[in-house]
């Protein structure tokens, strides 16, 4: 093992690994399942490149104690290695659909390759079947591949997972897999097949810094409030080529009714849980018509549907109706929360979608017009 050569790749590693917890400081420090996930593989990335230089300087040495010094290191850092690329697969599951309850039951099946592989590694302190150390220094055995096939595996699962998600959702995706998948990928095949150079952990601490750059990119385009995406989303789909290159698609513009009288009559804080609960009824409902709800204004939704049917606009519209209903009808708020609505399709041949935006606006206005001649006018807003 070229100890030069280990020494500055783990140095490069910790240092890329450490850039990423100063720079992700304000997001990981909100403490929420995703960000402890993604906190302790970075913790386990500067980890593993300090015990693997100490693997490296322990095997230049001829004596027993540092042999079995190298041995558990090297354990350590191999069963480290299929931890992270397990708890990547569990952060991304969490991180793409948002439900804790289906991304446990399905790491649950996930995990037991991994807990097979810590088996193995127990195993082999005794009998050496994985790896050994000896005079010649780190020795790879025929199952010693196992641990990386496994991880290649984990990495090829998390990308089938990525793109079952993109099948279901229109949304434009602001987290690209492949900033963890290629460099993690890089640093398992080097650690294949240049076990003389350390290339794994470098390679996943470059992965875990390019996921927290997408985080960071993901937050930019949120609104804090609500969780949706914000207006800055939305101009960035408009924009974007992707969103150019169709042919066309519908949206609808809502406001909420009365929202003033919320805020006058029972504070802020209850008109920013109002707006929580519109937040929520319109992203279940457009995740199921693969489109994407945005925060556009104060009080003021937009949704976008991937549709050439203006008939799936109405449908939309008569979902979000009748869950807002059963909200109402279920929580007994001191009010009653309605909506106002504005549809359209939108034809890029035909208009822009600033022209887009302003018949959605006429149109919700109009509704909201129709809303007031049954509702006291004072409550406006």
């Amino acid at each position: 093992m070229d100890l030069t050569a280990v020494l500055i790749a783990n140095m490069l590693g910790a240092g890329i690994a450490g850039i990423s917890v100063l720079c992700s400081r304000i997001r990981l420090s909100n403490k929420n399942s995703e960000d402890l996930m993604l906190l302790v593989m970075i913790i386990i990335s500067m980890s593993s490149c300090l015990v693997h230089s100490i693997a490296a300087v322990a095997m230049q040495h001829p004596s027993i104690v540092a042999r079995w010094v190298a041995v558990f290191a090297m354990t350590f850092t191999n069963v480290a290695s299929i931890t992270v690329v397990f708890m990547w697969n569990y952060y991304l599951e969490l991180h793409l659909f948002k439900n804790q309850n289906r991304t446990l039951k399905r790491m649950r099946k996930l995990v037991v390759p991994v807990f097979l592989i810590y088996l193995m590694y127990m195993v082999n302190l005794f009998w050496r079947f994985m790896f050994t150390v000896d005079s010649n220094g780190y020795t790879r055995l025929p199952l010693g591949t196992v641990c990386d096939v496994v991880a290649g595996g984990y990495l090829l699962f998390s990308l089938l997972t990525y793109l079952r998600f993109r099948l279901g959702n229109s949304r434009m995706i602001l987290f690209p897999v492949l900033v963890f998948i290629v460099p993690a990928a890089i640093g398992f095949i080097g650690h294949i097949f240049f076990t003389e150079i350390s290339l794994l952990w470098p390679g996943i601490a470059v992965g875990i810094s390019g996921v927290c750059m997408s985080v960071q990119n993901e937050q930019a385009f949120t609104d804090k409030l609500t969780g949706l995406f914000n207006r800055a989303y939305l101009d960035y789909v408009f924009t974007s080529r992707r969103f150019r290159n169709q042919n066309g698609f519908g949206g609808i513009m809502i406001d909420v009714n009365s929202f003033k009288a919320i805020n006058d009559n029972y504070g802020h804080s209850e008109g920013d849980e109002a707006l929580r609960i519109v937040a929520g009824v319109l992203q279940i409902e457009t995740r199921k018509r693969r489109g994407f709800a945005v925060r556009y204004a104060g009080d003021e939704f937009i949704l976008i549907l991937n549709t050439d049917k203006e008939q799936d606009l109405m449908d939309l519209t008569d979902s979000v109706k009748q869950r807002l209903e059963r909200f109402n009808d279920s929580y007994r708020k001191p009010y009653r929360l309605s909506l106002s609505f504005g549809c359209s399709m939108y034809n890029p041949s035909e208009e822009t979608t600033d022209q887009f935006l302003r018949t959605l606006d006429v149109r919700m206005y109009r509704f909201k017009q129709d809303y007031y001649r049954t509702h006291d006018r004072r409550n406006r807003r």
